[in-house]
């Protein structure tokens, strides 16, 4: 019986190291193409006070950063008290469990914000201070 475990281990050592360099190899993969889509000016361009364009109530929103990818959205149009939202990818993105409440896109050519929601028409947003 000794003879056979050991005859089973040398080939389950030659087995493995392939298989783990092939996940490693699979996995960094993986995490590259995830970063892929992201928009990198939204991550700090979206940052500070905006104030709605175009429209009788001129809204101001706040984003402020709160961790990795995560923000505080201040936002009177859309909510009474602030709310957490992430990043997705060149989004930000505020939402509850059955849908998104709010999406920001950053265009850099204008320097603005667009806001859409299903509670309201899309609203652009212009910059009126940095953070």
């Amino acid at each position: 019986m000794t003879s056979a475990r050991s005859a089973i281990r040398p080939r389950l050592r030659r087995v493995s190291i392939p298989s783990l360099l092939t996940w490693l190899l699979l996995l960094a993969t993986a995490g590259a193409c995830l970063g892929c889509g992201d928009d990198a000016s939204i991550k700090t361009e979206a940052i500070g006070w905006w104030q709605e364009t175009g429209t009788d109530e001129a809204y101001t929103l706040h984003v402020v950063p709160t961790g990795s990818g995560c923000y505080e959205i201040e936002y009177a149009r859309a909510f009474v008290v602030p709310f957490d939202a992430v990043r997705d990818g060149g989004k930000i993105i505020v939402h509850d469990m059955s849908q998104d409440m709010l999406t920001l896109t950053y265009d850099a050519d204008s320097d603005r914000l667009r806001a859409v929601s299903p509670y309201f028409d899309p609203v652009v947003l212009k910059r009126i201070a940095a953070p």
